[in-house]
């Protein structure tokens, strides 16, 4: 069997050959607002991921789009 026919017979039999992780669930904001939305920004080489609520303005930055979901369910959850 070749890899292509493995993953087909796999995913038949409900088995996943590549381990899924999904991004975490986002809480809402501390005003409430549970809309937002997010800005990446390229400074000097270095891109950075922003998520900012369109009611209260508050901004949360990260390097990558896992770690700023992570720190704006903690900064959200205090």
């Amino acid at each position: 069997m070749t890899l292509e026919e493995l993953k087909a017979e796999a995913k038949r039999q409900g088995y996943s050959l590549i381990k899924y992780n999904p991004l975490p669930k986002m809480i809402p904001c501390v005003c409430g607002n549970n809309k937002r939305y997010r800005r990446w920004r390229n400074t000097d080489g270095d891109e950075s991921v922003s998520i900012v609520c369109t009611k209260c303005g508050r901004e949360i930055e990260g390097w990558s789009e896992r770690e700023t979901r992570i720190r704006w369910n903690k900064a959200m959850s205090i």
